[in-house]
């Protein structure tokens, strides 16, 4: 009957069977009790899940009431545990991942694939429809559930916004790569203003083109950069053109499907907005809700500012983060604005036909 019994079991129903044996002292079921009570401190001595910890206490204090030299391993074992719990609830754990980009491959592709390729991924159960990685959410997770230091509010629950600042560290470390290799430059300037042009009849703004063209040659300057940082200046003028298209594009894209005369009047916060069903159609809701995390401080309509604020902190130089004036920054608007153009990109290819 007592190998039915392990520390999985009930604390109630496993603290009275320890009463029940600790009061069966005989020698004839001693060898048994012994062989019990070892099984269950090697149980103990292994055992990770914290569900278990109030049947491990009983435990230890059957073993200093039977006065069992086993006592001592496992009260180390739970201080140990204890402090790991403590530690890890107080500063997290850091994970390091090394990612391996096979950029060889990418190289042999082709337009429009690989320029899509760096920021979009095919649907799951679709084997046709293209979705940016910015779309992609699977829902309530465990952070949004349990107590955590990541802070959420109405608009990005804990888990979806611990999933961006994850995505953020992966795609950067892409275009990273690519800031470093000219090669691997090139071929990205080459893809943007082919999908550019091919946009450029259906947006209609030669204007776009000659600050597309600017920024390009930026970036080119960030290439032939050997340090391993770059002149804030140069990160300055990179990322303030890169966020200034990126809300450029979107807007002549709403522009564009409205068939409005004057966008002049329409703002960043209306163009991500939750009301708005133009971009909304262009990109999907999650996808309006990271680009806002992004580039604003807040979603449209919420209070709490969570938002990375890139675009509003570079234009009235307020609060502008390090990361903004490093070629870690330099990279992240770089993987914004490739994302928002081949979205567009694609949203008109789907109701249209670029060139």
């Amino acid at each position: 009957m007592l190998h039915k019994i392990s520390l999985s079991s009930d604390s109630s129903q496993f603290e009275k069977v320890l009463h029940t044996i600790e009061g069966v002292q005989k020698d004839s079921a001693k060898q048994i009790i012994d062989a019990y009570i070892n099984k269950l401190v090697e149980e103990a001595m292994n055992e990770s899940d914290e569900d278990v910890y109030p049947n491990i206490t009983t435990l230890c204090q059957y073993l200093k009431r039977t006065q069992n030299s086993k006592l001592k391993c496992i009260c180390q074992r739970m201080i140990m545990s204890n402090e790991y719990s403590q530690k890890s609830a107080h500063r997290g754990c850091k994970v390091t991942i090394d990612a391996k980009i096979n950029f060889s491959k990418w190289t042999r592709d082709s337009f429009p694939r690989r320029l899509l390729s760096l920021t979009h991924v095919y649907k799951k159960d679709s084997d046709h429809k293209l979705i940016s990685h910015l779309s992609i959410y699977t829902g309530v997770q465990l952070e949004d559930i349990e107590e955590t230091n990541i802070q959420g509010n109405k608009s990005y629950s804990e888990s979806q916004k611990l999933y961006l600042d994850i995505l953020t560290k992966s795609q950067v470390h892409v275009f990273q790569e690519i800031l470093l290799q000219e090669k691997y430059f090139f071929i990205w300037k080459n893809d943007v203003i082919r999908a550019f042009d091919s946009l450029n009849k259906s947006l209609s703004s030669e204007e776009l083109k000659q600050f597309i063209d600017m920024l390009l040659v930026n970036l080119q300057d960030v290439v032939k950069s050997s340090k391993n940082d770059i002149e804030p200046v140069l990160a300055y003028n990179c990322n303030m053109l890169g966020s200034a298209l990126i809300e450029a594009l979107i807007r002549n894209a709403y522009v564009i499907e409205t068939q409005s005369e004057n966008n002049g009047d329409v703002t960043l916060s209306d163009l991500l907005s939750g009301k708005n069903e133009c971009t909304q159609k262009i990109f999907t809701d999650l996808h309006v809700k990271a680009l806002s995390y992004f580039l604003m401080q807040n979603f449209p309509g919420d209070s709490e500012g969570l938002g990375l604020n890139i675009r509003n902190s570079l234009a009235h130089l307020h609060n502008v983060s390090k990361d903004l004036l490093s070629r870690y920054g330099v990279a992240e608007v770089m993987w914004l604005f490739t994302d928002v153009l081949n979205s567009i990109y694609l949203f008109l290819c789907e109701n249209q036909t670029p060139s």
